[in-house]
């Protein structure tokens, strides 16, 4: 178990005696083993001391990696996420780092990412996702927990086609050395090597059908500083 302290801020603070005692906030990140459930979550609570945390779950011989948010380490008030709310989570985590290929699984309040270690697990990984109720922003790609190359949007507000998922994937599998790459309903982006790679990057979703009206699809070289080229998607169909 790690912990991070935080001074208080500042900012709206009444007066300097104030900040002289105000109490530091703290934000623990706890490592556990394979295994680790639901009822390890409740014993876990006290030890926060009142605080939020993350629980990284290491991998196992046939999961990967995962990781989840504790909202409260006491015992949540009325404004608190409940003890049920957070075991979902958990069971949600672990069931992601689970699927054939995936490399790291991670659930908070609000987003649902499960990256696979390379693309061919992707489309599986999506379908998943998709049949998942009250996970957030959900999303679905390659890379690590330090590192993400490619990222599909999964959820109703962002997610895309299958046949979107296909092309971007297919793209991915293509071209070497994309630093990164993000699929979403309104725009696709990414940043590649070469002009003539991010000129194919923008041909290629330019020839696939959009997710949405005035879907824009981007490309930076030889980083995100760099040049730009852009068009629409779909616009050559």
């Amino acid at each position: 178990m790690s912990v991070r302290y935080f001074q208080p801020d500042d900012s709206h603070c009444p007066s300097r005696e104030y900040l002289e005692t105000a109490p530091w906030s703290a934000v623990y990140t706890v490592h556990v083993t394979p295994g680790f459930d639901a009822d390890d979550l409740v014993a876990l609570r006290p030890a926060l001391h009142g605080s939020s945390g993350t629980v990284i779950g290491s991998a196992g011989a046939s999961t990967a990696a995962w990781s989840t948010d504790v909202s409260s380490g006491a015992v949540p008030s009325s404004t608190d996420e409940t003890p049920a709310a957070e075991a979902r989570r958990l069971d949600l985590a672990r069931a992601g780092a689970a699927l054939p290929g995936v490399s790291w699984s991670s659930v908070s309040s609000a987003t649902t990412t499960v990256l696979a270690r390379d693309s061919a697990a992707v489309p599986g990984v999506v379908s998943w996702l998709r049949e998942q109720p009250n996970a957030g922003s959900k999303s679905a790609g390659v890379g690590t927990k330090k590192k993400t190359r490619l990222s599909i949007g999964v959820s109703d507000g962002y997610g895309v086609s299958d046949r979107t998922v296909h092309a971007a994937v297919q793209f991915f599998d293509d071209h070497r050395g994309i630093s990164s790459m993000i699929v979403s309903r309104s725009t696709v982006l990414a940043v590649l090597p070469t002009e003539r790679a991010a000129r194919a990057f923008v041909s290629t979703f330019e020839r696939t059908p959009a997710d949405l009206d005035e879907q824009d699809v981007r490309a930076w070289w030889p980083d995100d500083d760099g040049h730009e080229v852009h068009g629409m998607v779909g616009a050559n169909l």
